[in-house]
């Protein structure tokens, strides 16, 4: 999908795109029962690196390293899969550097990494009952089309008031779910100003992402529901 090029028809509404951060780490975390602070995977890894003394590594690097691991990728087909080879031994490092954190802070979701990259649609599984009820429950409470449904995410138009609500209403979603909390990032991808704010006659194409995460939920909604 070319998501710039979208733009509602109504000219009242701005064209929102709406996903989770880190999902599939998330989702990872409350099956195996552990979690770092804040249930933030990739943050928590780059921190512990930094500390370290691994100040080499992105963020980035760490996100793919994560992902490529939760899907079964070995440290054997980060090294020999790279063209590069000073590259893959870059990443080869950085993959048991990874795997040490995560066996360290989470001695059992570390057992369990193994059943989850041999059940290769578990993750997808569980993020597909999350994302559709997520979708359901923000439709009912906005009033909204249905958009353009993703992967883990949502296209849909609408004022800022109705996206800030089905912002909401995904983190909430998403917690009630995992047990833990989980970023609902918004963007604008064409984002129409009010008329009675500066530039609010035109629309400009807006790369601005909004983060919210749902408060601690009341104790029923801890337990995971899948």
């Amino acid at each position: 999908i070319t998501r710039p090029a979208l733009e509602a028809l109504n000219p009242e509404l701005s064209i929102w795109n709406l996903d989770f951060c880190q999902f599939e780490p998330v989702i990872f975390q409350s099956i195996s029962g552990e979690s770092v602070r804040g249930a933030d995977l990739r943050g928590y890894c780059l921190d512990t690196l930094k500390v370290r003394g691994a100040i080499d590594y992105s963020e980035r690097d760490v996100k793919v390293i994560i992902n490529g691991m939760l899907h079964g990728q070995t440290a054997h087909h980060i090294r020999f899969g790279n063209e590069n080879r000073q590259e893959g031994e870059r990443l080869e490092l950085l993959h048991n550097l990874v795997l040490g954190i995560i066996r360290e802070a989470m001695p059992n979701a570390f057992r369990r990494l193994k059943n989850i990259q041999t059940d290769r649609v578990l993750l997808q599984r569980t993020g597909a009952k999350i994302f559709y009820d997520a979708y359901h429950a923000a439709l009912a409470s906005t009033g909204l089309r249905a958009g353009i449904p993703l992967h883990d995410g949502w296209v849909f138009s609408a004022t800022q008031e109705q996206a800030s609500l089905a912002q909401r209403q995904w983190a909430e979603v998403g917690r009630a779910h995992l047990g833990l909390p989980i970023v609902a990032q918004l963007t604008p991808i064409h984002h129409r100003a009010p008329p009675d704010t500066p530039g609010g006659s035109g629309s400009t194409p807006a790369r601005i992402p909004m983060s919210a995460s749902a408060p601690a939920p009341a104790p029923e909604l801890l337990s995971p529901t899948f």
